[in-house]
């Protein structure tokens, strides 16, 4: 085969540091399309993005060029900088230093995509340390050794 033939979908999420509800809703709308950008800088494609006031999740169907890790970095990396020179206020913005990473399933691509586009819903029940916990049995991952940071 001439060609890579890939299609590995990865639902991203990722948190402000502390939590701090830094991302307001009307600032979410220009940080996903920036953070867009970078995925599309990097080779992959953002499917969908959501969020809420303090993280974000990712949709991306991930490059066979580019890493987890080096797309996570470069997005937040970027869009860290890009907050900062937009708003005085935001200078003291981080993101945590972790991130989660799940295998998407392309059988359960309108759910997730439902899911992350009802994240205004989500919280009103739940907040992040709660929903990351719940992505975290629904994902069969271990959070023994994971830290909230």
């Amino acid at each position: 085969m001439p060609q890579n033939l890939v299609s590995v979908g990865v639902h991203l999420v990722w948190a402000t540091k502390r939590r701090r509800p830094w991302l307001s809703l009307n600032l979410r709308g220009d940080l996903h399309t920036f953070m867009a950008g970078t995925a599309k800088n990097k080779r992959c494609r953002l499917i969908v993005i959501g969020g809420f006031d303090d993280h974000v999740h990712l949709y991306v169907a991930i490059s066979p060029e580019t890493t987890v890790r080096s797309l996570v970095t470069a997005i937040k990396a970027n869009s860290t900088r890009w907050l900062k020179q937009r708003d005085p206020a935001l200078q003291q913005f981080r993101w945590q230093r972790g991130f989660g990473a799940f295998g998407v399933d392309s059988r359960d691509d309108a759910n997730l995509r439902r899911y992350i586009d009802s994240q205004e819903q989500v919280h009103k029940n739940r907040d992040h340390t709660q929903e990351m916990e719940r992505l975290a049995r629904a994902y069969a991952v271990d959070l023994a050794d994971f830290t909230w940071d």
